[in-house]
Formats: C-alpha cells, sequence, structure tokens
C-alpha cells in the first residue's frame, strides 16, 4: 500500500490507478494508522479472546490464531499469538501480561493482535 500527499495532477493519477492500492494522506497523519475494517477484525479477535480464552482470524492473506490465559491478582497471564500466512510463512508470538482491569487488558490485546493481523500483509 502507497499512502500519498493529496497536491496535484500525479497524485490524483496514482490514486485513480486500479493496480496500485494508494490512500490519500496528509502531513499529519498519524504513520501508524489502522484500516478500519482491520481494527474490526482485531475487536472481534479480542472479544473471543476475552469470552472464550481463544479466537481464530482467517483472511484471504492467512490467519491468525490467539489463546489468553487470563491474569489474576496473584499470576500473570499469557497471550500466545500465530500468524500463518497463505503460503505457509508463520510467526508466534508469547506475551505475558501483568495484573490489570479488563479495560486495560482489553488495549493490551488489541496492541498485540494488530501487529499480527497487519504482519499477514509481508508474509
Amino acid at each position: 500500500m502507497l499512502c500519498v500527499y493529496r497536491n496535484g495532477p500525479l497524485i490524483d493519477a496514482v490514486l485513480a490507478y486500479r493496480r496500485v492500492e494508494a490512500l490519500p494522506a496528509a502531513p499529519d497523519d498519524p504513520v501508524s494508522r489502522v484500516e478500519d475494517w482491520v481494527t474490526g477484525w482485531v475487536a472481534e479477535l479480542a472479544g473471543g479472546l476475552l469470552a472464550r480464552g481463544e479466537a481464530v482470524l482467517s483472511t484471504p492473506r492467512g490467519s491468525v490464531e490467539a489463546w489468553l490465559h487470563r491474569p489474576s491478582r496473584q499470576h500473570d497471564g499469557e497471550l500466545r499469538i500465530r500468524a500463518t500466512g497463505a503460503g505457509g510463512s508463520y510467526s508466534s508470538s508469547r506475551s505475558h501480561l501483568g495484573p490489570t482491569d479488563d479495560e486495560q487488558l482489553r488495549a493490551e490485546l488489541t496492541r498485540h493482535l494488530s501487529f499480527a493481523v497487519v504482519g499477514l500483509a509481508m508474509m
């Protein structure tokens, strides 16, 4: 994906060209912007983890599987993620999660899952 600053006919041509995935961008846009549909997928994954302790997302680019052992006041929790690209390459991660409230836990899960889902594009 290409992000281009909107300021002339050449940029308009790149944005209109269907063989290149391009989005308009402004100088003050955040570098780490995540598309709304990715945010939706991540929210579904996080919801599944919080409700069932495991969740799977399948996309045309690959899949993300995640397992959650919730932290408690006495014990750290653990998040495991395995991302498998459509070509068979994969990555896995394991993160320890300290005691936290549900809102902070959801935010931490969302951060880790966002990297995994966006990472599918590079596999």
